[in-house]
């Protein structure tokens, strides 16, 4: 998961930054009286391929936001538990929204579903990268689920970190 995460998390690096130019170039071109034809729909859609495509990288780094005032304060078991408790219902919002996102990238795939616009441009792209950053964030929870379920119920339960996942990425 660490690579398929890895590429997925640079595919939506380089969608920010295409998206980033392109609104650059049509807040330039505006002044000039030139905007960039289809800018709003490109960044629409560059948007969701930035945020899906790295919804599962952020939860293998643990970025996601999490309030732990309580929760740090329990015992590890019952830290453990309540984290399995997340890991399941995070992967079964992600399973529904990956699965009506295949659903709709098919449809919208096999319809040429065009966006209204100045540019006419294509839904699928967005739709596809919602569905698959999705279904990598169910994989990402499942992996996570059953490495956390293993150490508990084999008493290797340690909560601490030794090197954050992203250093561990950085690594190798």
């Amino acid at each position: 998961m660490r690579r398929v995460n890895l590429w997925s998390m640079s595919l939506g690096g380089v969608s920010l930054f295409l998206m980033a130019m392109i609104g650059a170039a049509d807040v330039i071109g505006a002044g000039f009286g030139r905007p960039v034809v289809g800018a709003y729909e490109l960044i629409e859609t560059f948007m969701v391929i930035t945020i899906f495509l790295a919804v599962a990288a952020a939860q293998q780094q643990r970025a996601h936001i999490s309030v732990d005032l309580v929760k740090q304060h329990l015992p590890l078991r019952v830290q453990a538990v309540l984290t399995l408790l997340g890991l399941i219902f995070s992967a079964g919002l992600f399973l529904m929204i990956a699965y009506f996102g295949w659903i709709a990238t098919s449809s919208s795939l096999a319809s040429g579903e065009i966006r209204q616009g100045q540019l006419g441009f294509p839904v699928w792209p967005a739709r596809m990268a919602l569905a698959l950053g999705a279904s990598l964030m169910v994989l990402q929870c499942a992996g996570e689920f059953v490495s956390l379920l293993q150490k508990l119920l084999t008493g290797r339960l340690d909560l601490e970190q030794s090197a954050s996942p992203a250093e561990e990425l950085r690594a190798q």
